[in-house]
């Protein structure tokens, strides 16, 4: 099965609220692109980009709980980080509340929220809908600088 982009917004706001996560800032715009895997109306899994600058915030990554454990989550997360590379990204970021030790075992390292850039930490989800107690995560691209 591969990801599928621009699964209905109807779809992934629903799975979103069937995860108990954020869907406050996530409008049909351009700065939001979604992956899914399943059937688009009912997905079984999804996970969204942001890019700012050179640099992304990985977006709700989602799997229904009757489809976990199916490597799916592993599956959507190469699906953003290869878009993400041929888009020319240096960074991804994201915050997690729940799942830190799932991302540090996909090469994400923890970052001070200070040592977010600029434009990632003006970002709604970043500035707003997250807690402050939320977990800031970054993976270096490969073959990307980082900095």
């Amino acid at each position: 099965m591969q990801a599928q982009p621009h699964p209905p917004l109807a779809a992934v706001l629903a799975l979103l609220q069937a995860c108990d996560l954020p869907t406050r800032d996530i409008h049909p715009d351009q700065r939001h692109r979604f992956w899914s895997l399943g059937p688009m109306d009912q997905p079984d899994g999804i996970i969204g980009l942001e890019v700012h600058g050179g640099q992304g915030l990985l977006r709700s990554l989602a799997v229904r709980p009757a489809c976990r454990s199916q490597g799916l989550a592993r599956q959507l997360l190469a699906t953003v980080t290869a878009q993400a590379q041929t888009l020319g990204l240096t960074d991804l970021y994201l915050l997690t509340t729940t799942a830190p030790d799932y991302f540090a075992r996909q090469g994400f390292t923890q970052v001070a929220r200070e040592d977010v850039p600029q434009s990632i930490r003006q970002c709604s989800e970043f500035a707003a809908v997250c807690p402050q107690s939320a977990i800031v995560m970054r993976l270096a691209l490969s073959g990307a600088a980082s900095g």
